[in-house]
């Protein structure tokens, strides 16, 4: 028989009816014409076996409907993931509306149940001893939370005139209800944090605290105004729940002459409250609930005389107490004046000064005067080049009037000549001297050398007298770089220091440059001598005595030699690198001193005091030029003056825990 083509329906062969297959394709051995029909061929043992295998989980997941739903779906299998994807956007939209119910219904039913401060009372008593005692009564409700106490916070440092300002708070036992409860006072920060409340054992509904605390220097001194204030912030700006009522009731030392309050949060001016007073007793009460974050502020003022004024030392004693780093300057004194003792404190001489008649071992009234003063002045300078010149190595040429002021008549010049040059007896700081004054010419003047020119030469000079001294035994270490160092050291600790006043406030400017200044006196008096410097020393202040004494107490030395203008005219140098030149001039003010052979001029008939007026002139000028550089090109405060709320002292703030 001929089998012509046929449709198969065998759901195992996993295609459509209309699939032309072999008859022998299909498991179930069928062969022949098959008929339409539109229900699956129950014949089909292979679908049987499927149906039978197949858990229920799985049936029920395949397609099932109406036949040509099942084909369209099979046709288009992407419209399922469409169809899917509309039924998620549903339920996510459904989600979401629940979601808010639900949140819009937890607000309601905490706006219901939250906590608040029902009534927040104070009564403060302010003594004439400055003493201010606070007792807060505390209407607390948990509604329907389960909390096991509340705390409060209170300021107690503050920053007032650029320096710290502490309160000392004395809490006494607080109370719960009436009864006594457990209590934990610690130091957070610059807040003191009252706990109160036993761990464990849980509240809800209204409860009353009583807190009370005292201090005595919460009171602003106004002594221009002869007024004493207390600002006060009742409450705190820390609350994180709302305070529906507050009050606050002083009695005072004397009647208020001056009172305001405020309200709202830090810094804010409204004033949401009234006042009213009686006799010494003043009250105040808000008119409106305070909402998280507001506070209630006041500020009274009372006669100064109703107040006892702290002595002094007890305000500073305060101030150094509350800003312990004021001490600093006191510790720096300490370890410097240690330092001193140790490094820089000289071993004494032979312990008594006698008068020298000559220079102490021929040296130069330069060294002389470095190792009394420990340094090299302009004076030594000046008394350098009179001595080159009493030495015959220049002359010094005066021209005019020295005691002129320029005004009628021409005021002095000076001119340096050279002489000679040295090739030998002059120490290295005296050549560097010579070679630097006749740098441009054997002829120069005081004016040739204003531009500065003649400062290096002066600076090498300066450290070629301590590095001689230092190396003949005289320092144990150079002058000149110990000062130095601890110069330096003193700015830094001066200067930088300022910087500090960020963190310590603007006095800490004043604590840093006093501590600098101290290190600096201790560094210029820290170059230390030794045993043979101190011997030397007493004997150069001996030179002294000798050129600065009186004619009178003169005759009170042994062998003291006779006055005569050479001798003048020797010991000039000496006496002006000392600086007593005036008081060596007076001792030959009876005598005719013949002029000096290195200095020229119309000196004709001078005494020992116009010579000394001459050198004093020339040091002058020197001064003003030769030796010179060239130039080149929540705070404390008032209620009544900027107060608003959160100022002043008290404040802080709580919540339950």
């Amino acid at each position: 028989m001929t089998v012509r083509s046929t449709r198969r329906s065998c759901r195992c062969s996993g295609r459509s009816r209309a699939s032309r297959l072999p008859p022998a394709f299909c498991s179930s051995g069928i062969r022949g014409p098959v008929r339409r029909s539109r229900r699956p061929l129950a014949s089909c043992p292979c679908s049987a076996r499927r149906r039978a295998d197949s858990p229920s989980s799985e049936r029920s997941d395949a397609p099932h409907g109406h036949p040509g739903k099942i084909r369209f779906m099979r046709a288009f299998p992407f419209l399922i993931s469409v169809c899917d994807h509309v039924v998620m956007k549903r339920l996510f939209l459904a989600l979401i509306l629940t979601s808010g119910i639900c949140l819009l219904t937890s607000g309601i039913v905490h706006a219901q149940t939250g906590e608040a401060i029902r009534r927040f009372d104070v009564r403060a008593e302010l003594r004439s001893d400055r003493t201010l005692k606070i007792t807060e009564t505390i209407e607390y409700d948990f509604g329907r939370n389960q909390r096991q106490g509340i705390y409060r916070v209170i300021p107690v440092e503050y920053t007032r005139t650029g320096a710290a300002y502490k309160l000392r708070l004395e809490v006494e036992p607080s109370t719960l209800d009436g009864g006594p409860v457990e209590q934990l006072v610690t130091r957070e920060g610059r807040n003191v944090r009252i706990r109160l409340g036993t761990p464990g054992e849980y509240l809800s509904g209204r409860r009353t605290y009583t807190i009370t605390y005292a201090t005595n220097r919460a009171i602003n001194d106004f002594l221009e105004e002869a007024e004493r204030e207390l600002y006060w912030n009742v409450t705190g700006d820390g609350w994180q729940v709302p305070i529906e009522e507050v009050s606050f009731t002083i009695s005072g030392p004397a009647e208020a002459t001056r009172t305001i309050c405020f309200t709202g949060r830090f810094g804010s001016t409204e004033r949401d409250c009234a006042m009213s007073s009686d006799g010494e007793t003043a009250t105040f009460k808000t008119t409106r609930r305070l909402d998280p974050g507001e506070g209630f502020t006041v500020a009274i003022r009372y006669p100064a005389a109703s107040m006892i004024d702290r002595p002094w030392w007890q305000v500073l004693l305060d101030l150094v107490i509350d800003n312990i780093w004021l001490l600093t300057p006191v510790l720096v004194f300490l370890v410097m004046f240690g330092i001193w003792r140790a490094f820089g404190k000289e071993p004494t001489g032979r312990g008594t000064v006698i008068a020298q008649y000559e220079e102490p071992h021929g040296l130069p009234p330069a060294m002389l005067a470095a190792l009394l003063e420990q340094q090299v002045s302009p004076r030594a300078i000046t008394a350098t080049l009179l001595d080159l010149a009493r030495r015959g190595y220049l002359k010094v040429q005066v021209v005019g009037d020295p005691a002129s002021k320029g005004w009628f008549s021409k005021k002095a010049t000076y001119h340096f000549v050279k002489l000679k040059e040295p090739r030998t007896g002059l120490l290295q700081f005296e050549q560097t001297l010579f070679d630097g004054l006749f740098e441009d010419g054997d002829d120069v003047s005081l004016e040739d050398k204003k531009d500065g020119s003649f400062v290096k030469s002066i600076q090498a000079a300066r450290h070629e007298v301590f590095q001689y001294l230092k190396g003949q035994g005289y320092f144990a270490k150079n002058p000149e770089a110990i000062r130095g160092t601890w110069i330096t050291v003193g700015a830094i600790v001066g200067i930088g220091g300022t910087w500090l006043a960020v963190v310590f406030g603007p006095l800490f400017i004043f604590t840093s440059i006093l501590s600098g200044l101290i290190i600096i006196v201790f560094g210029w008096v820290m170059p230390q001598k030794t045993k043979k410097g101190s011997v030397l020393a007493e004997e150069a202040e001996g030179f002294k005595l000798f050129l600065s004494v009186t004619e009178r107490d003169r005759l009170d030395f042994t062998d003291a030699p006779e006055r005569n203008p050479e001798q003048f005219a020797r010991f000039l140098p000496a006496a002006v690198a000392f600086g007593v030149e005036e008081k060596w001039g007076k001792q030959f003010k009876d005598m005719m001193v013949k002029p000096p052979s290195y200095i020229e001029g119309s000196t004709a008939g001078w005494t020992a005091a116009q010579y000394v007026t001459l050198v004093d002139s020339m040091h002058g000028a020197s001064a003003s030029g030769m030796y010179r550089s060239p130039s080149s090109g929540g705070s404390g405060g008032s209620g009544f003056s900027g107060g608003g709320s959160g100022g002043g002292m008290g404040g802080g703030g709580g919540g339950s825990w």
